[in-house]
């Protein structure tokens, strides 16, 4: 009896082990192929800021009063001399690290230069005030060209322009309309631009000569 369960017993833990030794393997575990890892390259250094166009030395004339000589560099502005033309004389001066301004007068008549770094841009602004007799006059638009204008009363014509070479001249006919002259010289290759006003009030013929040079030399003047 005993023998028997015995031999019962073994057949049975045999017939187990079989089962577990014909089982099926287990699936294998799905592998992903990833690929081969890519760096993007680093990118190089900033290219550094353009230089500001308009450093360097420039020779201003304060119409036929006066010629200044400036240095701009970094955004700052230096007056390196002033000669005053023989009948002028210098009436006032304000210096400061990037504006100067220089006042003459003779004869009733009184020129003031102003000169500005701004942004990168070297700017001057000559404005003579003189008495409005009529008539025609010629005014050098800073080398760029030559403006005629005839006062007529409170009013100012245009006679006409001429823009030295390399230079492209534009008048604002609306200006003319109101008895006013404004004329634009441009020279795209010098990254300049000057910009001539004349007009009459209460007797006194103004005339501005305002020169950019730089950066947004070619900007629409502020009306």
């Amino acid at each position: 009896m005993t023998t028997r369960r015995t031999a019962t017993l073994i057949a049975a833990a045999l017939g187990t082990a079989a089962l577990v030794g014909c089982a099926a393997p287990a699936a294998p575990v799905p592998t992903v192929n990833l690929g081969s890892a890519t760096t993007s390259p680093s990118p190089g250094p900033l290219p550094s800021a353009a230089p500001a166009l308009s450093d360097g030395e420039f020779d201003v004339a304060a119409a036929e009063a006066a010629t200044a000589r400036f240095a701009v560099s970094g955004g700052t502005l230096q007056l390196l001399s002033v000669q005053v033309a023989d009948g002028w004389e210098q009436t006032g001066e304000r210096i400061g690290s990037d504006e100067v301004e220089l006042r003459f007068a003779a004869g009733g008549r009184t020129v003031t230069l102003e000169a500005e770094v701004d942004d990168g841009r070297f700017e001057t602004d000559v404005d003579i005030d003189e008495a409005a007799t009529p008539g025609p006059r010629t005014y050098d638009a800073a080398g760029a060209g030559t403006v005629e204008v005839d006062v007529q009363g409170d009013r100012v014509a245009l006679v006409g322009q001429s823009a030295a070479p390399g230079w492209v001249a534009t008048v604002d006919e609306d200006d003319l309309a109101d008895g006013e002259v404004e004329v634009r010289f441009r020279n795209d290759a010098e990254s300049r631009t000057v910009d001539v006003d004349v007009d009459v009030d209460d007797g006194v013929l103004n005339v501005d000569i305002d020169t950019r040079t730089g950066r947004g030399y070619d900007a629409p003047r502020p009306r």
